[in-house]
């Protein structure tokens, strides 16, 4: 067999061991995570086709769309997508800390090495391959890259940030960083774990109202950043991308391990009614946070609500995730059927390719917008189209990256933990 032929093979393999993984959501997995997680990339990647527009149209048109649509229930809710990082971040304290009480549990300790060694494995191959592409097809603020490989991008202004929207990646290993160790300070017992993190989310919420009051930041929240660049920016070096004021939504998922554990277990599980409960805190805790149209320029609120707001309405928004996880636990009712909905198959091809779709789609819809000469403001049928484009050739792109990228490095982070258990 020549080798031209070999490696065709193997290229082939890999893209059937891929889809494979995509098609067999495994028995190892929480599939309740699924149907959020998958969720959570659509609504970003909403959010950043209808974001985007915005960079190609003229600034008048821009404002009068905003001034036009902002109150509008659809478009109060798309635009809404960047909670869909929110629902990430709950999704991820929830997996993390489960792995790693899991561990503390029975092992006693947690090994730091295996545990950093296996995030780097996870996430950073992908991210590298993506943030070279983006240097070469861009070149904005590349210099200012090494930030991204050190996961420090969020603490440099924002105007000099490399692939901008990386900054939650940031605040991901950030996190993996530190609560590691704040778990191996707290130990095991859930009551008390479940009394720390929302002690600290708490904390997040105080944090982020006093650097409210003392930049004098206020209600409706600049959408874009070019209706207003300096404001907008300087919301985002404050406040929107610092771990300390998104810490929050990171520390509810954790709780929710805590409350899937211990004495509580029980009443999530198997009480009838709890299910209901809990949908009834995610949605009230939703519409509180989505509902309001806070982007409407001009409009008027409350010093009380401003602040209150603006403190709270990231944790807020977790703390209807974290209901909405619980409810997908519960065995009986209601429960039962909102946990098969979130755990439906057809969720987890999205959600198995979810990190590379969030690395690559603003690439490919600046790409797609500026291929078709975008220069005023769409249709809706237009619109439909080019995020279908758009939508397809990162389905495509991110299978190629997950196949030959993520794949095969998460393989050699299964074979490094069980080389490493062989040894013990």
């Amino acid at each position: 067999m020549s080798e031209t032929n070999m490696g065709e093979r193997i290229e082939a393999g890999r893209l059937r061991q891929a889809l494979a993984t995509l098609v067999n959501p495994g028995e190892a997995r929480v599939k309740q995570v699924d149907g959020l997680r998958a969720i959570a990339i659509i609504w970003v990647f909403i959010l950043h086709c209808i974001w985007c527009i915005g960079m190609f149209i003229p600034r008048d048109a821009l404002m009068a769309v905003v001034n036009e649509h902002a109150t509008h229930p659809l478009f109060t809710f798309f635009i809404r997508g960047d909670l869909g990082v929110d629902l990430f971040f709950v999704i991820s304290g929830f997996l993390i800390s489960g792995m790693l009480v899991r561990e503390l549990e029975t092992r006693g300790e947690i090994n730091l090495l295996q545990f950093y060694s296996r995030r780097l494995l996870r996430l950073m191959p992908a991210y590298v391959v993506v943030l070279l592409l983006f240097c070469l097809l861009s070149g904005e603020n590349w210099r200012f890259a090494w930030a991204n490989l050190l996961y420090v991008n969020n603490f440099i202004p924002t105007a000099q940030q490399c692939m901008k929207w990386a900054w939650s990646l940031a605040i991901e290993e950030q996190f993996y960083l530190l609560f590691p160790l704040l778990l191996l300070l707290c130990g095991t017992s859930a009551r008390r774990n479940l009394a720390v993190m929302v002690a600290l989310a708490g904390v997040g919420i105080a944090i982020r109202a006093w650097l409210i009051r003392s930049h004098g930041v206020e209600l409706p929240i600049i959408i874009h950043e070019r209706i207003a660049p300096q404001p907008f920016e300087s919301y985002n070096d404050v406040f929107y991308v610092k771990p300390y004021t998104r810490f929050g939504a990171l520390l509810i998922g954790v709780a929710v391990t805590e409350l899937m554990r211990g004495p509580y277990r029980r009443w999530v599980v198997d009480t009838p009614w709890s299910a209901v409960l809990l949908l009834a805190v995610g949605i009230v805790s939703w519409v509180w946070v989505i509902a309001p149209p806070v982007f409407l320029p001009g409009s008027e609120w409350s010093a009380v609500f401003s602040i209150t707001y603006l403190s709270a309405y990231h944790t807020v928004f977790a703390i209807g995730a974290a209901a909405f996880l619980l409810a997908g636990f519960a065995a009986r009712g209601v429960g039962a059927w909102w946990g098969r909905l979130l755990a439906a198959k057809a969720w987890h091809p999205i959600a198995r390719l979810s990190y590379s779709t969030y690395l690559l789609h603003p690439i490919i819809i600046f790409g797609v917008y500026t291929l078709i000469g975008l220069k005023e403001v769409p249709s809706v049928a237009q619109l439909l189209g080019a995020m279908t484009l758009c939508w397809a050739l990162t389905l495509a792109l991110s299978l190629l990256l997950y196949a030959y990228v993520e794949l095969p490095f998460m393989r050699m982070r299964s074979a490094f933990t069980r080389v490493r258990l062989s040894r013990e």
